[in-house]
This record gives C-alpha cells, sequence and structure tokens, in this order.
C-alpha cells in the first residue's frame, strides 16, 4: 500500500488552530523563498555597487598619489578603498547565505508537502475528525 497513517509520540510542540493549516504553512515557507531571493538580489546589488565604488576610491588613491597629495590624505582614501571592498564581501556572504535560506525553506517545503499531503487529503476526504497535527505521520 502506498501511505498509511501511524500515530508518532514524537514529543514535538505543534501548532494550533489556523496557523497549523498545511496550505498557511506551504505558502509561509514559500514566502520565505521568495524574501530569501529578494534579499539575495539585493544583496548582490550593492556588492556590485561597493565594488564599483572601492574601485573608483581605490583610483581616486592613485591619482592623489600621483598628484604628490600628502601621504595621510592618500592613505585615509585608501582606508576609504579597504572599507568598501570590506563591505563588498560582507553583502556577498549576505547574498550568498539568502541562497542557501531560500534552498532550504523549499526543501523543508518539499518535505512537509511529502510528509503531510496525504494526512491532509486523507483529513479533509473523511467525514471524522481527525486528531490535532503532528499526531500521525506517514510511512
Amino acid at each position: 500500500m502506498g501511505s498509511e497513517l501511524v500515530p508518532v509520540n514524537t514529543g514535538s510542540v505543534a501548532l494550533a488552530g489556523d496557523a497549523a493549516g498545511f496550505h498557511t504553512l506551504q505558502a509561509e515557507l514559500e514566502q520565505l523563498a521568495q524574501q530569501a531571493e529578494t534579499l539575495q538580489e539585493m544583496a548582490g546589488q550593492i556588492a556590485r555597487k561597493m565594488n564599483d565604488n572601492a574601485d573608483l576610491a581605490a583610483a581616486t588613491a592613485e591619482q592623489t598619489a600621483a598628484a604628490e597629495v600628502a601621504r595621510h590624505h592618500v592613505a585615509q582614501v585608501q582606508e576609504v578603498a579597504s572599507a568598501l571592498d570590506a563591505a563588498a564581501a560582507g553583502a556577498k556572504a549576505l547574498a550568498a547565505k539568502a541562497d542557501t535560506m531560500a534552498a532550504t525553506a523549499r526543501a523543508v517545503k518539499a518535505a512537509h508537502n511529502a510528509e503531510y499531503r496525504g494526512i491532509y487529503e486523507a483529513d479533509k476526504a473523511s467525514p471524522v475528525p481527525m486528531a490535532k497535527p503532528g499526531f500521525y505521520r506517514q510511512r
């Protein structure tokens, strides 16, 4: 046979009411994934802008050094370039984490779907009320 509903005692905490709905959780996981993708895109844009600005600051430092501007001024412009490089690296790291978050949210959504869709469908098809979420699992 395909899926069987079996009682389990996992000791896990289950949500109650509307927050426990199968479709509600599926939608919230999808929303999390989409927001993580938006964050990834925005962080990538920031990283590119910071890289561009760091390049401009480095070029400015070279030009001020060539113009024989005081060394401490050149050093300050180089510090700005380094800070912008660090900001770009941080934004790239954030973009990578956001990508991982989006993929993880979609994986959790798929796992939740695989684990609970059968239970949800059986509950909706049955005239008899079923136990609260978390009481059954599919094998």
